[in-house]
């Protein structure tokens, strides 16, 4: 990959695993029991999550496709002495080998070739209690139609994956041809048609998430402009107060305004 726009921006968000580790955990804290937990952590990155949650004792499966990122999740799972089964695999191709507590999916979904076929193996792969949690960004974001939060461009958030592909692999250069994890956005009505199929319920979790990042903005935020408007709004005691006002549900409105979908579901 050459160097590009976004270059430093995935640097820092690289370096800010630990901080979403410790959020994603503190969220599933919220819905079940971490110790002996059975959990899996797909698209796990350099398992931020994955080593948090292995220090809350529970037990972790840890999937993505990318060798490199596994090496370093190894390295400092071994340094701690953490037990952590860790798959180096695309993640439509795994395969629970027993019932599990719970599946996390940060920033999975757009990620993926099928994410509907992830979601209906997901559901099968939970025991009766279990939770998926996952975040997603919105599609039709204002936001994210001004500036893509993956190769920071305009509209490129409400194209198809093969268009995108033309544009950053076949004219701007910035990765090679066979990159695997080209990003397409999901908008709400597809996310909830595909959690209908996959014969999940789902809640909004974002005022939940939202609330816990305020303590480490980090987790949430990897711009350096995002990260300094929410640290003037904490010092103005203003964060909070606009915490509790985000939507619980989906609404006509709020489903076009959220810049991420933080989601739990469970079997219907």
């Amino acid at each position: 990959m050459t160097s590009t726009i976004n270059s430093a921006l995935w640097s820092q968000y690289h370096a800010f695993s630990p901080h979403r580790g410790r959020l994603a955990a503190e969220w599933l804290a919220q819905h079940l029991p971490l110790k002996n937990a059975e959990i899996a952590d797909l698209g796990c990155g350099t398992g931020g999550a994955s080593l948090q949650l292995a220090r809350c004792g529970s037990r972790v499966t840890a999937v993505d496709i990318r060798s490199e990122a596994l090496q370093l999740l190894e390295t400092q799972a071994s340094q701690e002495g953490l037990s952590i089964s860790i798959h180096c695999q695309d993640v439509l191709e795994w395969r629970a080998v027993r019932a599990l507590d719970a599946i996390l999916l940060w920033d999975v979904l757009e990620h993926v070739a099928d994410p509907s076929h992830l979601l209906a193996q997901c559901s099968r792969s939970l025991k009766e209690t279990g939770v998926l949690c996952f975040s997603t960004p919105n599609k039709w974001s204002p936001i994210h139609l001004l500036c893509d939060p993956h190769y920071s461009l305009p509209l490129i958030s409400c194209m198809q994956r093969a268009a995108i592909k033309k544009i950053i692999v076949h004219s701007l250069h910035w990765f090679e041809a066979d990159k695997p994890d080209i990003a397409q956005l999901l908008s709400w009505r597809d996310l909830n048609r595909m959690l209908e199929k996959s014969q999940l319920k789902s809640r909004w979790q974002i005022r939940e998430v939202a609330a816990l990042a305020l303590a480490q903005p980090q987790a949430l935020w990897n711009r350096a402009w995002h990260l300094a408007l929410v640290r003037r709004l904490c010092a103005w005691n203003i964060a909070g107060p606009l915490v509790a006002r985000t939507p619980q549900r989906p609404g006509w409105l709020s489903q076009w305004l959220m810049p991420t979908f933080y989601v739990l579901a469970r079997k219907k």
